[in-house]
């Protein structure tokens, strides 16, 4: 079992850092003490501000709870990345921050996923809509980092020669008026991987550097990975996030006072020693999810293994407490009043509307189910949903999930609205391709049950892009949640990723069901083949595919591969201990086109056409040229039938002389084609 250890550096004022170590195994380091006593002992100013801090905050603590008012904090991504294109790499994408403000609300208003029978802090966190000069905002500044001081090397840094001023300087906002959280490629040179993931300041620390500090793939929330996004498999629940943030609002650690691990927190007072909170139980800090029984304080697992300010792992943190929600609220209160009364969040524009589905898959087979996200910028409220073909037809949930029942293509649009009033419309035609289930072929054997090394672990081709376990074998059908779309004469990259680590040679082999007979044994359906010496480890074979002008096409069809011990029989191979997976594959006729737009010559208030004819078109989309190169037209004002074969402009004026026009036609997979430009002449004079 994965071991959490977190490294933290909760400091106070300029050096009260909280951190996350991960690391998986059961060796433990924290920093906390060695640098407290180091500035105890060595900063005079951080010895009298820590003495004074305590006394303040203790009488903080102990005031009145506070009301049960909705607390809303303003927040602000800084995303330092390497200079990676928007959604790659270190720069990750607007939806990934997303997913993890949302699990941030869930966590602290007690929702599911976490438990939902946990304490509501009555926290919430929004996006900043409002830049600190009141111009529009995402809520998301990104910042190629990668000149300054070391950070392409080390990413941000806190000991040795630190750069964490410097880094910070490149992007804060007022902390004042907004949360600061900082996405950084890595932390004192950890490459992204195991260590610290994160840290935060308590309240009152310099402005310079107040904030939390969370590695690139340690925010969202992608459990299942089902979204895709760029997260590691011991930080997909956002849980480094929402602990950081509890140091934000004064929460220690529930173990506070362990000494590392080796003795029991002091519980003399509950108010004063450990971590302030009297309904924590003093204990040692947790590694794993203990199932029952106590730690070696005396006090059960089960009074602090699930807290988020627990050390256990990811899947067991899950709530806070009632004296935590008070500590916290005080804090949030008098800490960092000026969050409380900011007007970040209020928007000072109409929504961009955009979504996406889950790893923006957007076909399937009859039945499918899609789950829809929303990712409209300056805080929505509300949303108003069409799918065309889908069940429900319309939603208002920010977030819907729709079933598909009857093969088609079918069309989404949205209509998200805020304070400021109703974004345009965001309408994506034939977004969604649902297919018949292909045609049923046999079902591989496996005689040896369990895994002996000739397992898959990666498919791609086109946009199939798989990654199963690479301890697993057998046989998995994928092949309608797996589908792509191909065109006929095109040929595309296929590569596997196969392992070999036995004693004996294995062979791998890709097939298609070009006639769609179900069989997969007709000579030209084995697409891809070849073998493995015995021993050589795991590796990727690549080769590539053309698809023949004679296979059958507008209907799903199987796609087997094949890894196995000795050689094959064929696609229906009873694997000895190897893998089969199952893959959709649509082929789609080419777009030809058959007939041009011709140019035409009118009176100023004419109304002007341009049509086009092809056989394998799907989808059309019109363009205009006033001279600064081609742009899609949409159906408004004088434009009609902007997605069709033909385009109508009513009552042409003047000023369009010399416009062209052209239409971009695609199969509705993967190929697109543009027609001959037309240009519109006005003739303005009069015989």
């Amino acid at each position: 079992m994965r071991l959490k250890i977190l490294i933290c550096l909760i400091l106070f004022q300029f050096i009260w850092v909280s951190a996350q170590l991960e690391i998986p195994d059961s060796q433990e380091e924290c920093l906390t003490d060695f640098l407290h006593k180091r500035a105890m002992q060595n900063d005079v100013n951080y010895k009298s501000n820590f003495k004074k801090n305590q006394k303040l905050l203790s009488k903080v603590d102990n005031s009145t709870r506070q009301s049960s008012t909705l607390l809303t904090v303003p927040v602000v991504f800084h995303v330092m990345h390497l200079g990676e294109a928007e959604g790659t790499g270190t720069n990750i994408s607007y939806e990934q921050i997303l997913s993890g403000l949302a699990s941030m609300n869930d966590a602290y208003r007690g929702n599911s996923p976490y438990n939902s029978s946990g304490v509501d802090l009555q926290i919430q966190f929004c996006m900043a809509a409002q830049d600190p000069s009141g111009n529009p905002t995402n809520g998301v500044n990104r910042v190629d980092a990668s000149g300054t001081s070391d950070y392409s090397t080390n990413g941000i840094t806190l000991t040795g020669t630190d750069n964490e001023s410097t880094i910070k300087a490149l992007s804060k906002w007022p902390n004042t008026d907004y949360y600061n959280i900082w996405v950084v490629s890595e932390i004192n040179g950890n490459n992204g991987e195991s260590g610290t993931q994160g840290f935060a300041y308590f309240p009152g620390a310099s402005s310079s550097v107040d904030g939390t500090v969370i590695m690139y793939n340690a925010i969202g929330y992608d459990p299942t990975g089902s979204r895709c996004l760029n997260v590691k498999s011991y930080t997909d629940m956002n849980v480094t996030l929402i602990h950081e943030l509890g140091h934000a609002f004064g929460l220690y650690h529930t173990f506070e006072g362990d000494n590392d691990g080796t003795s029991c927190p002091s519980d003399i007072d509950c108010t004063t020693d450990g971590d302030r909170c009297c309904d924590t139980p003093p204990h040692d800090r947790t590694s794993g999810c203990p199932s029952s029984g106590n730690n070696a304080c005396g006090t059960p697992w089960s009074g602090h293994m699930n807290n988020f300010m627990d050390y256990s792992s990811d899947v067991c943190q899950t709530e806070f407490t009632e004296d935590q929600k008070t500590r916290a609220r005080n804090y949030l209160t008098f800490g960092r009043p000026g969050l409380l009364t900011s007007s970040g969040c209020t928007p000072v524009e109409i929504p961009d509307v955009d979504f996406t589905t889950e790893c923006d898959v957007s076909n399937g087979c009859n039945g499918k189910t899609i789950q829809f996200y929303d990712l409209s910028t300056h805080n929505p409220t509300s949303w108003s949903w069409s799918f065309s073909g889908g069940t429900p037809e319309t939603s208002t949930d920010q977030n819907p999930s729709v079933t598909f029942n009857s093969s088609g293509n079918y069309s989404v649009s949205l209509i998200a609205s805020n304070s400021s009033g109703d974004g345009s419309e965001e309408a994506k035609s034939n977004y969604i391709t649902i297919y018949d289930s292909p045609q049923t072929a046999c079902t591989p054997g496996l005689q040896n049950p369990g895994y002996y090394g000739y397992a898959l672990s990666d498919v791609t081709f086109n946009t199939i892009n798989y990654t199963s376990s690479p301890t697993t074998n057998g046989y998995i059908d994928n092949s309608c949640s797996g589908t792509t779309c191909v065109t006929e004469g095109e040929t595309y990259d296929l590569s596997i990723t196969v392992d070999n680590l036995g004693s004996q040679e294995g062979q791998y082999a890709v097939y298609i069901d070009y006639n769609d007979n179900g069989t997969l044994d007709d000579s030209d359906e084995s697409v891809f083949s070849g073998n493995t010496v015995a021993g050589s480890g795991t590796q990727t074979v690549s080769g590539t595919v053309t698809i023949p002008l004679d296979a059958i096409e507008s209907n799903l069809l199987r796609m087997r591969v094949i890894n196995d011990q000795h050689n094959l029989s064929g696609p229906c191979d009873n694997l000895f201990t190897g893998e089969a997976e199952d893959y959709g594959v649509y082929i789609s006729p080419a777009v030809n086109i058959s007939s041009q737009p011709i140019d035409a010559v009118l009176c100023p208030g004419a109304n002007a056409s341009f049509s086009v004819a092809s056989t394998g078109g799907q989808t059309y989309q019109w363009q205009e040229d006033n001279g600064s190169g081609f742009v899609d037209i949409s159906n408004s004002g004088i434009y009609s039938g902007s997605t069709t074969s033909s385009l109508t402009i009513n009552s042409v004026s003047l000023t369009m002389d010399t416009y062209d026009y052209r239409c971009v036609i695609s199969n509705g997979c993967n190929q697109t084609l543009n027609s001959n430009s037309a240009t519109l002449n006005i003739d303005n004079i009069i015989t």
